[in-house]
């Protein structure tokens, strides 16, 4: 009996040891396959991730494959001997300059990360430049696969993998990436790219409300996170704005997601939530690292909330507009149909979006966020210059392209991210749509960088000429005209302002100088042989063309005369004829048009006479807004009619039945160095009648103030200076040029308006930073003066230094125009203003 239940109980404890063994045995075979199902899913997205990144770069190598072969432009080479000077420590403020230098721009906002980078870059020559920017644009790519993943987690895996694979191809290939690739200050901005992309991935990877995983990987991403977003801001300091979409995620999930709402409440007044504790410390680390980083920018000298609201509306505008449609009008001339290409597809991929977004409530989030995104990339990046048509400045655009890039194919894909059945017939046309949108870019981003290498070749060019000219003349620099725009991406370059190029490396000293200055340096016989201008047609510098020196006989002409050098012949006038009784030349308009003649000259001296005067009584029945007598003309060396550079203006004075002298000055830069004049066009008022005696031009003693350095300094040592993308600006009174910075604070003038009649006191006034357009030498003080100094005498002598920029909280360098307007008994301006003394404001170090 005992040996039967002895057995018994044997044969029971084998049987249950067999169940156990085998139960063991079947729990670690399903912990085994789920295991390697969970490895095997993870080793599939490595993989599409990796796809994605080759991918990304293989289409930017393709379509941007000319920026290889591309020269550093003018502000690019400014960059280079900026970095190997500060690395070798010769550059004046040692490596101070590092940390306060600002970037080619005020605008590019550098961080230390982005000066690093350019550093590096700049040296490392400009095809591996060209290289290590396509490589990082192409990581930003692959971070916007991660971040549009997670976004569209919940709309299947197929339309998951659409939406991101088609937002790091149009990301890749968008044109706005034109200038971040070829331009070595937009570096730091495709690096905050990258960074905030990386930075929204592990926010996302790290939120409790959308099943962040493990705590200990959930705790990773949130500290990720955070590093990203710090190293986004000190790569472009702007950045900080951006916490914004985060925010705005936030809202939106709470607002439109009833599911998510429910979580989010829960986070809220449960105390023992999963991951409560983090969310809320990696909010207030964020919230913290932005707030910390825009007291930094302020106190850099720069009103980050101030710049954002002085560009709406109209920056914002034109920011959205340049990310709609980024076409380069100056390149691209027939580009309406291109328009009307990509308002199709805009079109078709909202009719796509409609369903999605009025029946599936995380469709909404993920749109309405990516719409956010690209809102306030727009914001941190854009200006009124954005749609310029040389393409400048759309690498501030780089966060709002980012959205751009996220938002099309998340609009594309609403359809089949709402339909449960038929996805993949919904994908089809979804995906036609970002094909044709990736082809609209393409050919505009390939025609782009071929452009900028154009322009690298032709700046060349300008070099070899300027060294050939320097060493001839056994000059430091030479002044050049005519110079193209697109020489350099940071527009300080232009064909209307005389630039000083350095003799030895070909940088830019100085974006102008003074008109007047010069114009009697090369009238004295200085500066003659090193000052040129550039011509297309021999693809070289020439000479500036001076001769005659002297009017002889000086130009003068009665009514009669003016008559008879009427240019077509005063019988082909209609609405001009001449008065034999009034000995006057009568000139009238029934229109608004403006009245005027045209005439042929003499060739006349570019250096003779400081004003044009044309005697002359007005009347006008309906009295314009702003009354002007305007002087045109052309020149051996140009045709046609220039606003901007070939014109004076003077008010007229108008309806007293009195002759007056209207006095136009010809010591701006576009008398003297557009070569001798050859014929000349008068404008007056619209709708006037006008009686003239005649027109000549006369010296200015007694007209323009005396305006100059009296403490001339000394030129500088061994140490480089480099502000403003000027290197070495030069101290030449021949130029109008001075600097001050901290090494030396102040700089002393003198001033002379006694030979104006009435003159009893005057006014020293400062232009906005870096306006290098002086609209007129005369009329009101502009409203724009940063700072205005009343002087009590006709004639002294005024101290500036850097408290009076300081103390008007202006940026820490750039260029101001100085100039002094003679006063009389009643406050009133007498006569012209002086010439503009260009002064560097160096308040960086």
């Amino acid at each position: 009996m005992h040996h039967s239940r002895f057995t018994w109980m044997s044969a029971a404890v084998k049987l249950r040891n067999e169940m156990t063994e085998t139960e063991t045995t079947s729990i670690n075979s399903s912990k085994k396959e789920k295991t390697q199902s969970a490895s095997s899913g993870k080793l599939n997205e490595t993989a599409l991730v990796a796809g994605a990144a080759v991918l990304s770069f293989l289409v930017t190598l393709f379509v941007f494959l000319p920026s290889l072969g591309s020269k550093f432009l003018l502000d690019e080479q400014f960059i280079a001997v900026w970095s190997k000077d500060l690395l070798g420590g010769t550059a004046d403020g040692g490596w101070g300059n590092f940390l306060s230098w600002r970037g080619p721009s005020q605008q590019d906002a550098f961080g230390p990360l982005a000066s690093l980078s350019c550093l590096v870059l700049s040296q490392a020559g400009e095809g591996v430049a060209r290289l290590v920017a396509m490589i990082a644009h192409a990581a930003c790519g692959t971070a916007l696969y991660l971040v549009s993943r997670k976004l569209t987690k919940d709309f299947g895996t197929k339309v998951s993998l659409g939406i991101s694979i088609f937002a790091t191809l149009i990301f890749s290939i968008h044109t706005l990436s034109a200038e971040q690739i070829n331009f070595l200050g937009s570096f730091g901005i495709e690096l905050s790219v990258l960074f905030f992309a990386l930075s929204m991935n592990s926010y996302l990877s790290a939120h409790p409300v959308f099943k962040a995983g493990p705590e200990s990987a959930a705790k990773r991403n949130s500290a990720l996170c955070i590093i990203f977003f710090i190293c986004a801001c000190l790569a472009y300091a702007k950045s900080w704005y951006l916490l914004k979409i985060i925010a705005i995620f936030e809202i939106f999930n709470f607002a439109f997601d009833p599911s998510a709402r429910s979580h989010y409440k829960q986070l809220i007044n449960d105390k023992a939530a999963p991951g409560r504790t983090r969310f809320f410390i990696t909010i207030a680390c964020l919230t913290l690292a932005s707030l910390s980083f825009m007291f930094i920018e302020m106190a850099r000298g720069f009103d980050p909330v101030g710049s954002i609201v002085a560009m709406l509306p109209n920056g914002l505008k034109s920011s959205l507009l340049s990310t709609m449609f980024p076409i380069n009008r100056s390149i691209l001339t027939k580009y309406s149909s291109q328009y009307i290409f990509l308002y199709v597809i805009y079109g078709l991929s909202a009719a796509l979006s409609v369903y999605g977004l009025w029946s599936n409530q995380k469709y909404r989030v993920i749109a309405a966020t990516a719409l956010a995104w690209t809102f306030y990339g727009l914001l941190i990046g854009g200006n009124g210059s954005l749609v310029a048509d040389d393409f400048y400045g759309h690498r501030y655009l780089a966060h709002a392209q980012a959205g751009m890039a996220i938002l099309m194919p998340i609009l594309c894909f609403g359809l089949s991210a709402a339909l449960a059945k038929r996805q993949l017939i919904a994908m089809i046309p979804a995906g036609l749509v970002c094909l044709l949108f990736m082809l609209a870019f393409c050919r505009n981003s390939f025609i782009q960088s071929q452009h900028y290498k154009g322009a690298g070749n032709l700046l060349a060019k300008i070099q070899k000429s300027v060294a050939i000219i320097c060493a001839k003349q056994n000059a430091p620099y030479c002044i050049t005209k005519d110079l193209p725009r697109r020489i350099a991406f940071v527009p300080q370059v232009s064909q209307f302002f005389p630039v000083v190029l350095d003799a030895k490396n070909g940088l830019m000293r100085a974006p102008t100088v003074s008109g007047g200055a010069l114009k009697d340096a090369l009238r004295d016989g200085r500066l003659v042989g090193s000052t040129a201008r550039w011509d297309t047609t021999f693809d070289s510098l020439v000479p500036i063309v001076v001769d005659p020196k002297t009017n002889d006989p000086s130009f003068s002409l009665d009514a009669k005369k003016t008559s008879e050098a009427l240019s077509p012949p005063l019988q082909f006038w209609k609405t001009v004829s001449f008065d034999p009784k009034e000995d006057s030349l009568n000139v009238s308009s029934n229109s608004e048009h403006e009245p005027g003649i045209g005439l042929f000259s003499r060739t006349l001296s570019p250096l003779d006479g400081d004003a044009f005067y044309v005697d002359a009584k007005i009347s006008t029945p309906v009295e314009p807004a702003n009354p002007n007598v305007e002087l045109h003309w052309m020149t051996l060396h140009t045709s046609g009619y220039e606003k901007e550079d070939r014109r004076a203006i003077t008010p007229a004075q108008l309806n007293d039945n009195q002759y007056h002298r209207h006095l136009l000055s010809l010591r701006g830069t576009g008398w003297p160095l557009n070569g001798p004049p050859t014929q000349l066009t008068i404008g007056f008022p619209s709708s006037s009648s006008v009686q003239m005696k005649g027109i000549g031009i006369i010296p200015g003693n007694d007209i323009f103030p005396k305006f100059k350095v009296v403490d001339a300094p000394a030129q500088p040592n061994s140490s480089h200076r480099f502000s403003n993308l000027c290197f070495d600006y030069p101290d030449d009174a021949d130029l109008g040029l001075f600097h001050i910075d901290k090494n030396r604070p102040e700089v002393n003038f003198s001033y002379n308006a006694s030979a104006i009649t009435g003159s009893i006191g005057c006014v020293l006034f400062a232009t906005a930073p870096n306006q290098l357009k002086t609209v007129s030498d005369e009329g009101e003080i502009p409203k724009d003066s940063v700072f205005q100094i009343p002087l009590k005498a006709a004639s002294g002598s005024v101290k500036l230094s850097l408290d009076n920029f300081r103390e008007a909280k202006l940026p820490s360098s750039s260029i101001y125009g100085l100039r002094i307007a003679a006063l009389d008994a009643n406050g009133k301006q007498s006569g012209k203003f002086s010439d503009t003394i260009w002064l560097l404001v160096d308040n960086s170090r």
